[in-house]
């Protein structure tokens, strides 16, 4: 039976065919937390790519790569948490978890902010050298143009990281708006 005097039912009035099931996402909170520790290993692990991924085609294969994986993971654990703390803004427990991952976020753009300008700064004859050595490398082509195709509109590997830093402060309202 739906609660009628407030007009939207709590969720335990919902029928279940209703609601989203964020089970399938992750069962127990427990693996969401070792995705959590993972995103936040790997962003560790992106940056001494910082230097070496001009060098050769197996070095930005690697840093593409793992940002690659690390931003899919880092997206699965944001949408689990966001998704868990909009089922009931009440629940301190998943709105802990929403701001944990945001601050995460933070942290895997920080983390990625070189990749693209670094992309950049490699002359387009060697990248097309390092496509022709790695058929792997040629996965990420499309990518590749397109991060050329913007280029103009791209800001400096240091400017990246300083507006990629701000994120935390500009969900601000975002986040107020929701929980109000």
């Amino acid at each position: 039976m739906i609660n009628k005097g407030s007009g939207i039912p709590k969720r335990n009035e919902i029928p279940e065919e209703h609601k989203w099931r964020l089970e399938d996402i992750y069962a127990f909170n427990e693996l969401w937390e070792t995705d959590y520790k993972k995103v936040k290993t790997m962003s560790d692990k992106l940056s001494p790519y910082k230097e070496k991924m001009a060098e050769s085609a197996e070095m930005l294969l690697e840093c593409l790569k793992l940002s690659t994986e690390m931003t899919r993971l880092f997206e699965k654990v944001y949408v689990y948490a966001h998704m868990r703390s909009h089922e009931d803004s009440t629940d301190s427990f998943y709105q802990g978890l929403a701001d944990r991952v945001d601050s995460l976020g933070v942290t895997v753009n920080s983390a990625n902010s070189f990749v693209v300008p670094g992309i950049l700064d490699i002359p387009d004859d060697r990248l097309e050298v390092f496509l022709k050595e790695s058929e792997d490398l040629r996965h990420y082509d499309r990518f590749l143009e397109e991060i050329r195709r913007m280029k103009p509109h791209v800001l400096s590997a240091s400017e990246e990281q300083l507006l990629a830093m701000t994120g935390e402060m500009a969900q601000a309202p975002e986040t107020i708006f929701c929980m109000l």
